[in-house]
């Protein structure tokens, strides 16, 4: 048995030693119970700046066809993080985003960003690895006072239409009324300020947000960024701590495979723009991506009759669009472009139908009432071309069991096969365009000129009955004129529904299109998120349109009914749809009206961008804002259209299954020509032809009954009439779930590496410590231990083994 070394008495020094060492330990127990409150405090106070993630953002998004891409995309990475900086002037964002090599994740104001020189530079920002753009006004009040912006501002209002000169250029029917070039400045130009912005490729996530929301991130980077430095200086040779930024998420529609890696220091170099696009085709095929489309409605006022022979069957389609499009898809408002026409449409629709139940009472009509809204037709006519294309071409392998209350095509599923009544039958176009022009920079522009376009050699019966209804309004100022002329002599070929009518029936039908142009659009920003309702809510704006809508219907009386009777629209009709399809249903009181409480937790975006095609089964749950909006307009036409009334209340369509169940046992023989739906509108169950039908490009077909797509014909195009159009494919992206960016504090590296030096010193220096006051322990006892053991100097106290 060995005894400790140490056993004896302390010595002096020894406890002087030992008294250090509880000394120190004593005081390091100290400043810990002291500084644990500071601590708290300080994480406490670090909690704001932690790693904190926003999804569910408003962004641009990537959508392709056979020959191009266009709107935003982050391709080649599932994050790019940078810092994060605020650029206020054209100057400064083109001096980071093309010139100094540092790349950046930049927050600008909307009126920065869609200034006309900026948009038309923003696809070659080689530096620029994602965009935040807000809304509102800088923040700095002297930014109100500088030249420079005020002018941004008019060239903002009086030039902002991002679309092309000649919009829908590829699916226009004649040959020479289609520029060569995408961005033509030549004729034709039906939008003449149009600047292309929206056919460009954005290589990077562009997310849009409020002002709140930039005001946050404003003030958490400002605490870290020194406004004298670079972000390169920053990062390497300063101890402030940098607010970073991760985009997160990327389109999946891109070849990503494909990218060549970018210089060193940059991240979007101009020469690899073009590397990142596929085909529809070829992104259907990997299903990286969906039609872009929806659903369109048509609704006959009163029933169809379908066992009338083709010959014998009449229509006046009366159409409008019902999409609109812009960068952001929740600011594709379209109020003055499209969304106007839609309810001028359904203020008609409500008018004839009144007229027609109180006044002819329900009499047979010489030609009925179809009232179409073409959904999509901002991608190459889409809603109409479908349409029509099934009309001609439908062919339906498996039709739904009638009997047992199943509507539509099996297979290949359509939701009702009543459209095909009108093939081979008797129909007039009129087409309802843009029939207001929308103010900017505050001014109110007014005007009581509306066009009518048709192709001399049709049977003029249309323009005939639309000019003498215009012409007994004439105290109220309105004039209608022959419009789409060029040089007085050749006709021009309005950008709407005429288009497809050209296309699948050629020269064969009476179309005409009504339009408060002749040429061009009166407008600076058609397809830009400025056309809002706001741009046309003065009163000297809309009674022209109130007036133009009350002779369109009296000219649909007179061709539906033979009677000349003058009747006046509802103008609160007119101003309640606006409202209701260009804001967000917190003051739509006409949606409750027609739909209950159905729709009362549903968020509905202002926007009227025609999504991405999925089944009606499926849109609910795929995108509950279109679907409401779908829903309103059908509930609308249905009431109004109806042929058949009960007493039944509902809450939902399906409430309403009973009562068609009952109408279709009391038809024979029963088929899908002659099958009844019933809808709930207004919270009874009525019985009226009102439909919805799918509405993407006619160049895309349904490949299988789990709902695949492909392109007709891949990429080759149609002859038809000594002609070359395409048919429409416009296909949107898919994109990762999570898509949106963080934002975060990082110390310097500089910083960083001071505080690693110093944690490593402080480590060794505690090392150090314990050796020495062991050492010095150990020299104390020495001379004793060795005395009591009988050991020579110089001798081994190592016991032996």
């Amino acid at each position: 048995m060995y005894h400790s070394l140490y056993h004896d008495e302390p010595t002096t020094r020894n406890v002087f030693i030992q008294n250090r060492g509880l000394s120190v330990l004593f005081l390091i127990l100290i400043l810990s119970h002291l500084t644990t409150p500071t601590a708290s405090i300080t994480l406490d106070r670090l909690s704001r700046h932690r790693r904190k993630c926003f999804t569910g953002l408003s962004m641009c998004i990537l959508q392709s066809n056979g020959q191009a891409s266009r709107g935003c995309g982050q391709c080649d990475a599932d994050i790019r993080e940078a810092p994060l900086r605020e650029l206020r002037s054209q100057e400064e964002l083109e001096q980071v985003a093309r010139v100094t090599g540092e790349r950046v994740i930049a927050m600008v104001p909307d009126r920065i960003f869609f200034a006309k020189r900026v948009r038309s530079s923003i696809p070659f920002w080689e530096y620029i690895d994602a965009a935040i753009v807000y809304e509102g006004t800088p923040e700095r009040p002297e930014d109100f006072l500088n030249e420079n912006i005020a002018n941004e501002t008019m060239d903002l209002l009086f030039n902002y239409s991002l679309e092309e000169s000649e919009p829908n250029r590829l699916y226009n029917f004649y040959d020479n009324e289609v520029p060569e070039n995408l961005c033509s400045k030549r004729g034709p130009r039906r939008n003449d300020e149009g600047d292309c912005t929206l056919q460009h490729f954005i290589p990077f996530n562009v997310f849009r947000i409020n002002a709140s929301l930039a005001q946050g991130l404003r003030a958490t980077a400002s605490r870290f960024h020194d406004p004298k430095a670079t972000p390169k200086e920053e990062e390497k040779n300063s101890f402030r701590p940098q607010y970073k930024i991760q985009s997160i998420g990327r389109m999946w529609a891109c070849a990503t495979n494909e990218i060549p890696t970018p210089p060193p220091g940059t991240t979007n170099s101009s020469s690899n723009i073009r590397q990142l696009f596929i085909t529809s085709e070829r992104c259907l095929k990997e299903r990286t991506c969906i039609p872009v489309g929806g659903h369109s409605v048509w609704s006959a006022l009163g029933r169809i009759n379908s066992s009338k022979p083709p010959s014998d069957r009449k229509y006046l389609f009366i159409t409008a669009p019902m999409d609109s499009y812009a960068l952001f898809p929740e600011l594709s408002m379209g109020a003055s472009a499209e969304i106007t026409a839609l309810a001028v449409m359904m203020a008609i629709a409500e008018t004839v139908a009144s007229y027609w139940r109180t006044r002819a009472d329900e009499r047979e009509f010489k030609r009925q009432p179809v009232y179409f809204a073409f959904n999509g037709q901002s991608w190459g006519y889409a809603g109409s071309s479908q349409f029509l294309k099934d009309v001609l071409e439908f062919r339906c392998e498996k039709e739904n069991d009638a009997s047992k209350n199943q509507v539509g095509c099996k297979e290949p599923e359509i939701d009702s096969l009543k459209f095909k009544v009108f093939q081979g039958a008797d129909i007039q176009v009129l087409n309802i365009g843009q029939l207001i022009t929308p103010s900017t920079g505050g001014d109110s522009t007014s005007s009581t000129e509306f066009f009518s376009h048709y192709q001399d050699g049709t049977s003029q019966e249309l323009s005939s009955i639309l000019n003498s209804s215009f012409r007994a309004r004439v105290r109220s100022g309105l004039s209608l004129e022959r419009g789409g002329l060029v040089n007085d002599s050749d006709f021009l070929t309005p950008i709407d529904a005429s288009q497809s009518f050209r296309y699948y029936y050629e020269d064969r039908l009476d179309v005409l299109s009504l339009t408060n142009y002749r040429l061009n659009f009166r407008t600076g920003i058609y397809h830009s998120k400025l056309d809002g309702e706001s741009r046309i809510s003065e009163e000297g704006q809309r009674r022209p349109v109130y007036e133009a809508a009350s002779a369109i219907a009296s000219a649909v009386i007179g061709i539906a009914l033979g009677d000349e009777e003058p009747v006046q629209i509802n103008a609160k009709t007119v101003d309640n749809i606006i409202t209701c399809m260009t804001g967000n249903w917190t003051n739509c009181p006409m949606a409750k009206d027609y739909l209950g409480d159905e729709y009362e937790n549903t968020t509905v975006s202002p926007g009227n961008y025609a999504g991405s095609y999925f089944p009606l089964r499926n849109l609910r749950s795929a995108n509950p804002s279109a679907e409401a909006k779908l829903s309103f307009i059908r509930a609308f036409f249905a009431h109004h259209n109806r042929y058949n009334s009960s007493e039944i209340r509902c809450d939902a369509e399906q409430d309403c299954e009973k009562f068609a169940g009952k109408l279709n046992k009391e038809t024979s023989p029963l088929s899908q020509r002659n099958f009844q739906v019933a809808h709930c509108a207004r919270r009874r169950c009525v019985a009226s032809d009102t439909y919805t039908h799918r509405a993407f490009g006619s160049g895309i077909e349904i490949d299988d009954p789990e709902g695949r797509f492909k392109v007709v014909n891949g990429d080759a195009e149609v002859e038809n009439n000594g002609t070359n159009p395409r048919q429409g494919d416009w296909t949107e992206s898919l994109w990762d779930p999570d898509i949106g960016f963080c934002g975060y504090v990082e110390d310097s590296g500089l910083y960083s590496g001071v505080i690693l030096g110093v944690g490593l010193g402080l480590t060794l220096l505690s090392f150090a410590l314990t050796y020495w006051m062991d050492r010095a322990l150990f020299e104390d006892k020495e001379p004793e231990v060795r005395q009591e053991y009988g050991l020579t100097t110089g001798e081994s106290m190592v016991p032996p083994v």
